[in-house]
């Protein structure tokens, strides 16, 4: 697990690392999965062991994972997301948990139900999306209906889904992004898509960042490579290509366009590619960010 220190770093400055371990409270080093919810907590799974670390940015409290086999299977788990005042939701092993009395719950699925992409707390309601739309969920009364303003939409199937702190739910599809923007809890939503799908598909590695920014990976019709592709303003801009790896892409806390190609970090600087220095923890293979 590894942060970046806060505060704004110029680009001629050294990065500031710090990282934490099995000595600061962890279940173990290897961490596949990490989510950074409102409320300041980071979610960490781990490898072969049934149980999470979450972090305070102080002291760690360990849960029961999701899963429920020690296997990891990554297209059936998602990234564990909260809210402030709410439990804790994820997808796992294929179904819609939240997290209750100390104990993983499996609740109802939309009635119409397609593969389950996300799920995404506003407070007493949940924001599910599936490979085929997107449903609110009310754990109070069960009950379900379908977000209308995501539908009818040509960039499905949606393939990933991840919240940011300003209340927008990013959703990737097989030929485009989405935006779905909570008012309040309950609605109304307001969405909006940019279809790419004569120059790019099959997007994944959502990073949401500033307002009204995203961050994603997705493949270019024209050579097959992997692109990192920024979405802001209505327009999307080709940022990085990777002749032969699978980037990825997001705003660091220096403001720049920070990149992972293989075991290289770098940093994008006024058309410079700054190589970032893995210390300590980066040494070894980075999972998530």
């Amino acid at each position: 697990l590894v942060c970046t220190a806060g505060g704004a770093l110029r680009a001629s400055d050294p990065i500031q690392w710090r990282s934490w371990g099995v000595r600061d409270g962890f279940v173990e080093t290897y961490t596949f999965r990490l989510s950074a919810t409102p409320n300041g907590n980071a979610y960490a799974g781990h490898g072969a062991v049934l149980d999470m670390s979450v972090f305070d940015g102080y002291s760690v409290t360990r849960i029961p994972d999701p899963r429920s086999s020690a296997h990891w299977y990554s297209p059936s788990e998602t990234r564990v997301y909260a809210c402030p005042g709410c439990a804790p939701w994820v997808i796992s092993d294929g179904e819609l948990r939240t997290f209750q009395e100390g104990r993983w719950v499996t609740n109802h699925s939309p009635p119409a139900i397609g593969k389950l992409v996300g799920a995404v707390p506003t407070g007493d309601r949940v924001v599910v999306i599936t490979d085929t739309g997107i449903e609110e969920y009310v754990p109070a009364t069960g009950k379900w209906r379908e977000i209308e303003a995501a539908r009818p939409t040509p960039i499905r199937p949606f393939l990933q889904a991840v919240p940011s702190p300003s209340g927008e739910i990013w959703v990737a599809g097989e030929r485009g992004l989405g935006r779905l923007l909570v008012s309040r809890d309950g609605g109304p939503y307001e969405w909006s898509e940019i279809e790419t799908g004569s120059r790019f598909t099959h997007f994944s590695f959502l990073e949401p960042g500033a307002r009204g920014e995203l961050f994603a990976q997705g493949i270019s019709r024209r050579d097959g490579r992997r692109a990192i592709v920024r979405w802001a303003q209505d327009a999307l801009q080709e940022v990085f290509t990777s002749a032969e790896g699978s980037p990825r892409g997001w705003r660091g806390p220096d403001g720049l366009i920070w990149i992972m190609e293989g075991a290289s970090m770098y940093r994008l600087s006024a058309g410079r590619t700054l190589p970032v220095e893995r210390v300590g923890g980066l040494s070894g293979h980075i999972f998530d960010v």
